[in-house]
């Protein structure tokens, strides 16, 4: 990886991250990916300011009418990487430190060659509130 003087180093991840009208949102969930060495949002037609902010934090924003199906729309969005690694966000979502540091600490081993995806336990926010019980957490999502 090529170290960019004054910033910190990005890794060779593409995020992709689907949007529609989450200007209230989309700034967090962006900068939580900080490290990646590209970022892109793939937005269904906002009209609330979300391509702007997007746009604003550095993601190369692409818009695409919305095709009915979740699958469909993230494909479309992963055909648009140029990193082999793709990390799939909603704009709801975001990053932890710990889980940027364990990807990190993945691009730094030899593990990076050997493996074809990657699950991460998600916390889920009901109500403002993390569910930490009931099998909710943690509930590994292939990411």
């Amino acid at each position: 990886m090529e170290e960019r003087v004054g910033r910190p180093e990005k890794l060779p991840l593409t995020a992709v991250v689907m949007t529609f009208n989450e200007a209230g949102r989309i700034r967090k969930c962006l900068r939580s990916l900080s490290f990646a060495g590209e970022l892109i949002v793939v937005d269904s037609g906002s009209t609330d300011g979300t391509r702007e902010i997007a746009s604003q934090e550095g993601a190369r924003v692409v818009e695409r009418a919305w095709p009915g199906d979740y699958a469909d729309q993230r494909n479309f969005g992963d055909s648009l990487a140029s990193f082999d690694w793709i990390l799939q966000l909603d704009a709801d979502e975001q990053v932890s430190p710990e889980m940027e540091e364990e990807l990190k600490a993945f691009f730094s081993s030899p593990r990076e060659k050997t493996y074809g995806g990657g699950r991460f336990p998600r916390k889920e926010i009901i109500f403002g509130k993390w569910v930490r019980g009931g099998g909710w957490y943690p509930q590994y999502k292939l990411r």
